[in-house]
């Protein structure tokens, strides 16, 4: 990404990072504001070429005004805002997924699949298990948390294989690395997550969609 013709707001101004993030950006950016609670400041970071903006990370209608015609945002404050994170895996579903209905409708149109390698690794989530996780994070977890939203990880033999072999289309694995993540699925759980829909159930409904839909070629 280029930062020239760029407007960019940077929070935490007046902290140890913030300042020097803005420092870094000044000579590609066409404008590097920051954010700043002490107007008495404002001289301080206008002599740095650093155009400052009054406003809290809080108060939303200074952050307005902060963020007009600004292209990108670069965080840095440490303190304000209630933030709980989740970090989803590979998220799958019958409907409108990457990771399941399009899988098979992908390889209903191709003449040979070439893009699953049967080493690799899944991070798996099933998309009403990561609605279920979101509803927890919001009313058990507490500020600061973050989660791993992962079901399983699962081998491709137990899962995108055995779709290459209901396609019946010829396969050839690909010429990369097989990847092989892993995430901790236990922490969620401390919230009392039970999954909604497990993947062994998932994977026999995505096996079902190759009878259920025409073949492409």
């Amino acid at each position: 990404m280029e930062l020239s013709g760029k407007r960019i707001l940077v929070t935490g101004i007046t902290g140890t990072l913030g300042l020097r993030v803005a420092k870094r950006l000044l000579p590609e950016a066409l404008e590097v504001r920051g954010l700043i609670r002490q107007t008495e400041r404002f001289t301080e970071f206008e002599s740095l070429g650093i155009t400052p903006a009054i406003g809290d990370l809080t108060d939303q209608t200074s952050l307005r005004q902060a963020m007009e015609q600004i292209d990108w945002v670069v965080h840095c404050a440490a303190r304000g805002l209630d933030v709980r994170i989740l970090r989803p895996g590979a998220i799958c579903a019958e409907q409108d997924s990457h990771w399941g209905d399009r899988q098979v409708r992908r390889m209903q149109e191709a003449d040979c699949v070439t893009w699953v390698h049967p080493d690799d690794l899944v991070n798996w989530v099933h998309a009403d298990n990561i609605a279920e996780m979101v509803f927890l994070v919001l009313t058990r977890g507490k500020p600061g948390d973050v989660f791993h939203a992962v079901d399983t990880n699962i081998p491709e033999t137990d899962f995108r294989m055995r779709l290459v072999e209901a396609s019946g289309k010829p396969y050839q694995i690909p010429d990369r690395v097989a990847e092989r993540p892993t995430y901790a699925t236990d922490k969620i759980k401390t919230l009392g997550y039970e999954p909604v829909r497990s993947f062994d159930e998932t994977i026999e409904r995505l096996l079902q969609l190759f009878s259920l839909q025409p073949n492409a070629k």
